[in-house]
């Protein structure tokens, strides 16, 4: 439940900048935080506003020439179609100013890539949930862009990174990133015990991201602390692994996930959308990770090649639909 409170702090503490003549291009659906917020932010900022009520490629990119827009908020998947997509080369995007990832991790390579490809003024990544009225982390006005990191706490919000035990971490040591202030939510609707095990009794919400923070206050997610596989007494995080297939010439898309194992606990296992016309094999794949990573990370539980990664609305993985589709075909195999 987020309450009133919490939507007129959230226009308070956002590091959002005021200026009538931005046009903002919402993609996202309004029923999910992305999208509704973008939506409320802007419209009490009196900024022109573009909704779409669903993504097509070509639609999508007519509207961004023909309304100018020279702000865009998306998840990573639409970062990944603006820098891959051969359409994209057709139009011209000069209009767009700032372009901001949400929802998932953007990674290092693809945040720079994006940002070589456009040139706009500003590229970023945002960090926040629905439990927290969405944006907790991002790059203030003026703030350092630096690659790959999700921007700093916003202000009226506090933050910290804690262990296992709910000690509090230094800077640069990774464990779990929690927050307190007028953004976070009242609860869970009818369910106090998901709302007791998520904000302890002194008021810090548990994200349940691993994440760190640098010198400078600006931190970096790691992965989800319940999408880590566990393999072998090693922690394996799948953004790690995806970040790194994702650049592969020969890969449009990724995902990465756990695949049980009696032994081992869980094998890295990777789900593989290859670009068109392209012979990459299984085995390509894996000595291609195999070349760039430790022992305990490389793909020993193999590499599964689809038509495309299933995404909720936000652009999430749906990790549990690739994980069952994994055991169903390891068990035919």
């Amino acid at each position: 439940m987020c309450t009133h409170f919490n939507l007129t702090s959230f226009t308070e503490t956002t590091f959002t900048q005021f200026n009538p003549y931005d046009a903002m291009l919402v993609v996202m659906p309004l029923f999910h935080g992305f999208g509704f917020t973008l939506m409320y932010m802007n419209l009490i900022r009196g900024k022109s506003l573009i909704l779409l009520d669903k993504f097509k490629p070509r639609t999508f990119l007519e509207a961004l020439v023909k309304y100018r827009v020279t702000r865009l908020s998306v998840p990573p998947p639409l970062i990944l179609f603006l820098i891959k997509h051969p359409l994209v080369k057709e139009y011209d995007l000069s209009s767009i100013k700032e372009i901001r990832s949400g929802a998932a991790p953007l990674s290092a390579d693809i945040q720079k890539e994006l940002k070589e490809k456009f040139q706009a003024e500003h590229v970023s990544q945002a960090y926040g949930m629905t439990e927290t009225t969405l944006s907790v982390l991002a790059v203030p006005p003026g703030g350092l862009e630096k690659i790959g990191s999700s921007g700093k706490v916003v202000p009226g919000m506090m933050a910290k990174v804690v262990d296992q035990q709910g000690r509090s971490l230094g800077k640069y040591q990774r464990g779990e990133l929690c927050f307190k202030g007028p953004l976070v939510m009242k609860g869970y609707v009818d369910n106090p015990e998901a709302t007791r095990n998520t904000i302890d009794k002194d008021g810090w919400l548990h994200s349940g991201d691993i994440i760190y923070y640098d010198d400078d206050g600006y931190f970096y997610i790691v992965d989800r602390l319940k999408e880590l596989i566990k393999y072998n007494g090693f922690q394996v995080a799948p953004a790690e692994l995806e970040a790194l297939l994702v650049n592969h010439p020969s890969i449009d898309d990724v995902a990465v996930v756990g695949l049980p194992d009696e032994a081992l606990g869980e094998l890295p296992l990777a789900f593989a959308v290859k670009k068109p016309s392209s012979n990459l094999t299984e085995q390509d794949v894996e000595k291609f990770v195999e070349d760039h990573v430790s022992p305990g990370k490389r793909l020993k539980g193999g590499v599964i090649f689809v038509a495309e990664i299933p995404r909720n609305p936000s652009g999430k993985i749906l990790r549990r639909v690739l994980k069952e589709k994994a055991i169903e075909i390891k068990a035919k195999a």
